[in-house]
């Protein structure tokens, strides 16, 4: 039986996040990062079987936001706006606001390019030093009288739980756990989150 995650995105021919990339001193570094997502998430596609995982790889489409002059050193202020700006621009069909894509988006500064630098291209199981990640935003920023922080780390392994996941929960919040700042997928089901209700 097909799942609801390969239901939503045969439906929609596309899964993908809006990427920010806000550190352009190492173009080397950035084209690894880009050549990484897509080795570090396809070991994971590949677990959903023989007759998903190639449309679910063919279906991975990344917005990447690199432009130098618009968002190097850019506040995540400066992100959230151009985002919210960047929404409002595509068809009503495209712009459906519990799909992860349109209430969250991903950065990649010069801390995460400076950890994919002695990271291999390759997929690996080792968890020795830093795990490569992506810092995720919510579209929305935090409310000065909430401790929800509207950000959290995510593992790239884990970049395709994080749609599915998202898919369901419709919310940053309801992925974002009060203990971690880590988005846990294991996790969600059995700690709290900052999710209403």
């Amino acid at each position: 039986m097909s799942s609801l995650f390969f239901a939503d995105v045969k439906f929609y021919k596309r899964w993908s996040f809006a990427i920010y990339r806000t550190d352009y001193s190492s173009e080397e570094n950035w084209i690894k990062f880009t050549n990484m997502l897509d080795t570090w998430t396809s070991p994971v596609i590949e677990n959903k079987g023989p007759e998903e995982a190639p449309l679910i790889e063919s279906w991975k489409q990344m917005w990447w936001m690199s432009d130098k002059g618009k968002f190097e050193n850019a506040s995540h202020g400066q992100l959230r706006q151009h985002f919210n700006t960047w929404l409002d621009t595509l068809s009503t069909k495209e712009r459906i606001i519990t799909r992860p894509e349109h209430y969250m988006f991903l950065v990649v500064d010069k801390d995460i390019l400076d950890i994919i630098h002695s990271r291999p291209l390759e997929y690996t199981c080792d968890i020795s030093g830093t795990i490569p990640y992506v810092l995720a935003l919510d579209k929305d920023a935090p409310n000065e009288n909430s401790d929800y922080p509207a950000s959290m780390k995510v593992d790239l392994r884990d970049l395709m739980y994080l749609y599915e996941e998202g898919l369901e929960r419709e919310s940053m919040r309801g992925l974002r756990l009060r203990s971690s700042e880590w988005f846990e997928r294991d996790e969600i089901d059995f700690e709290d989150t900052f999710g209403e209700g």
